[in-house]
């Protein structure tokens, strides 16, 4: 199964902000799968209930067509922001991209919305290579992006925060300056891919990279857009930690296809500020 056929659901809670893989959606064939993973029960322990669509924490549920739930989280193509996101994620040939391709852009949910999904990255001639938004920025950086721009920087790069209590595998972005300050710092690597991230920087040189910077009034969580790239280690092997196992103990579930109208349209007007 290619990478892009399995995408992860995350879910925040509201204690620390803290993301946590609660599913798996899948496809195979012309069948949709979601079914819970064990990162789950870290979630429930912080006030996650199961998703009303998906009632059942250990089965697997199968549709014909996209559940409701993901359906919702899909921008029209339609919509009069549909290029603007596609500008700002560097994004071109998007009419191509599947369903579960579209998911996994960080478009993919308004602002408010607790869930987000994220792809598992591909080996591509030996190579780790993923695009990621710079997360934190509004919270942590200590750069303005004009100068970035005006300085024509465009390497960054990463350190460990050990010191951080909401993310034990917390990881700085920072630019190397001139002044007497030396570092500054940007904001964080997404918590996602934090765990993932930190191991790779114990066994291979990373390259951090500027690939789109996206001024105001673009929302913060899309204004640094970076690429980053490494050789890929023989022992690595991408979000295959316990918390990404499924709970798999029930036969599986057929569903009708999106008879279940899990919630209304995610996506109000797009807000700048």
């Amino acid at each position: 199964m290619k990478n892009m056929d399995r995408i992860f659901l995350l879910w925040q809670s509201n204690i620390a902000r803290k993301w946590h893989t609660i599913g798996c959606l899948s496809k195979k064939g012309e069948k949709y799968l979601f079914n819970y993973v064990n990162g789950l029960k870290a979630a429930q322990n912080e006030g996650f209930s199961l998703i009303y669509e998906f009632p059942e924490k250990y089965a697997m549920y199968i549709s014909n067509s996209l559940p409701s739930f993901f359906q919702n989280r899909l921008l029209s193509r339609n919509r009069p922001e549909f290029n603007q996101y596609l500008n700002w994620a560097n994004i071109s040939g998007m009419s191509k991209l599947s369903d579960l391709e579209l998911l996994t852009h960080r478009f993919a949910r308004r602002i408010d919305d607790q869930y987000m999904l994220f792809r598992t990255p591909e080996k591509i001639n030996e190579e780790y290579s993923i695009n990621f938004f710079i997360h934190g920025a509004r919270y942590r950086s200590e750069v303005k992006y004009e100068n970035l721009i005006e300085d024509n920087v465009t390497t960054l790069s990463l350190e460990a925060e050990f010191d951080n209590e909401y993310d034990d595998h917390a990881t700085l972005i920072y630019i190397n300056s001139d002044d007497l300050f030396g570092k500054k710092y940007l904001g964080y690597v997404p918590r996602f891919l934090s765990e993932d991230i930190r191991y790779l920087m114990t066994q291979t040189k990373l390259n951090l990279e500027i690939e789109k910077i996206n001024l105001s009034p673009t929302p913060y969580r899309y204004r640094c857009l970076v690429s980053l790239k490494c050789k890929w280690p023989n022992s690595f092997r991408p979000f295959e930690g316990d918390k990404f196992i499924g709970l798999l103990k029930k036969p599986h579930v057929e569903q009708a296809d999106n008879s279940i109208p899990e919630t209304p349209a995610l996506f109000p007007e797009i807000k700048t500020n």
